[in-house]
Order: C-alpha cells, then sequence, then structure tokens
C-alpha cells in the first residue's frame, strides 16, 4: 500500500508504532534445585521474563517458593512423557508402565515406579492407538488443578515438555480442557527445520522433524479454542 515510502527515513515517524514485547521462557521449573536456581538467576538478571512449572517435577513446591518470593510468574510446563503422572495410576494405565530408573536421578531406585513411557514412547503408543486420548484428558485436568493448588492462579500460559502438546489429538485435548480452564496463551515451537538440521544423532534429528511437521495444524488447533500464540 506504502510502495516504496517504507523505505523514507521518516516513515517509520509518520506510523502508529507498537511497542514489541521480547519473551524469553524458562522450561523445566520444579525438576530440581540446579536448574530452578539457574532459572532464577537469569530471571534476576533480566535475562528470563517467564517461566513454566513442572507439576511433576521432584523440586517442584520448593521452586513455586522461591518463585513467588522473586515475583516470577509461571505457566504449565505439561509433562506427559518423563517421571510420574499426577493422576492416580490406576486411571491413566496407558500413560507409562512401571520402571526402575528414575527420570531425575541416574542410579536405580528401590522399586520400580509408574512412569511416563518417554518421548519416542510416547509418540508412538498415540500413534498405535495404544495411548488413550481419554486418559491424556485425565492427566491435563490433574496437572492444571495441581498448578492452581500450588501456585493459587492460573497458569500464565500453557506449552509442553518435549512440545507433547502439539502432537495429533494431543493438541485438541490440550485446547479444549485449557480454553474451558480460563488459560489464553500457548507456546507454539514453530521454527524452520534448516534451524536445527546440525542435529545429531539421526534419532533425535528424527524426533525434531516430528516437532516441527505438527506446529501449524496445532496453531491452527488453539487459535479456534481461543488460546493466543505470541
Amino acid at each position: 500500500k506504502n510502495g516504496g515510502n517504507q523505505h523514507h527515513p521518516h516513515f517509520f515517524e509518520s506510523q502508529k508504532m507498537c511497542k514489541l514485547k521480547l519473551i524469553v521462557n524458562a522450561d523445566d521449573v520444579g525438576i530440581c534445585h540446579e536448574r530452578d536456581t539457574g532459572i532464577l538467576t537469569a530471571f534476576s538478571n533480566g535475562v528470563v521474563t517467564g517461566a513454566s512449572l513442572l507439576v511433576n517435577g521432584d523440586n517442584c513446591v520448593e521452586a513455586v517458593s522461591r518463585c513467588k518470593d522473586v515475583g516470577l510468574k509461571l505457566g504449565l510446563h505439561l509433562n506427559l512423557t518423563e517421571g510420574p503422572p499426577v493422576s492416580d495410576v490406576v486411571l491413566v494405565p496407558t500413560l507409562g508402565e512401571y520402571q526402575s530408573v528414575h527420570w531425575c536421578q541416574p542410579t536405580p531406585a528401590l522399586a520400580p515406579s509408574f512412569q511416563f513411557l518417554g518421548r519416542f514412547g510416547f509418540i508412538n503408543g498415540l500413534s498405535s492407538g495404544n495411548i488413550s486420548l481419554e486418559q491424556v484428558s485425565f492427566e491435563v485436568c490433574s496437572q492444571i488443578q495441581k498448578f492452581i493448588a500450588l501456585v493459587g492462579y492460573l497458569p500464565t500460559h500453557i506449552d509442553g515438555h518435549q512440545h507433547v502438546h502439539v502432537l495429533p489429538g494431543v493438541a485438541s485435548v490440550v485446547a479444549r480442557i485449557a480454553s474451558s480452564q480460563g488459560i489464553r496463551c500457548v507456546r507454539i515451537p514453530y521454527e524452520p527445520r534448516s534451524s536445527f538440521a546440525w542435529v545429531q544423532p539421526s534419532t533425535r534429528l528424527a524426533f525434531f522433524e516430528q516437532v516441527v511437521a505438527h506446529p501449524a495444524a496445532a496453531l491452527a488447533i488453539y487459535a479456534a479454542e481461543g488460546l493466543a500464540a505470541p
């Protein structure tokens, strides 16, 4: 519409400019004391502007207290791939299995515990139909409820551990529930393939390729439910 005028040195002075806000979000708050310390240090130094809480993290209770002390607002880092579910395991049996290795500890646990299937286990379970989306829905609700109980307010936004929230089927479930709970923002990991072509080994590259294949579709799904993706 403005043709070449946009290159004129006074063009932007005559326009009604919008201020852009850069959001630097740190995931995995609550996974362990050390990572929480790093995130809080980055926030105190003005590097991080927001963060996402793992409500099934080993350190989530302490992390919430520390974030409140410094005024760091939290979103929900929805987790369906690592660690234990928040729901009673009898209600979400397709989402995990009993394992002897804890997700945050390199040494075997004293007794096996019910844990999620890992990122590839979850993706393969979705593809094969072995993962129940009804049980996914139940776990999503449980994690939102636990977040509110811990933090005292709705998540500022929702995103997914290992980008699980953009996967086919899961995106529709999460979008519907988030909208019904009053959550209005979602983070979508939309990136061009060229930005991670260097990733090795090939199994990791395959995971990244799966991630970028789904965000565009997920963006439309979340938008239809009234969630913005700033």
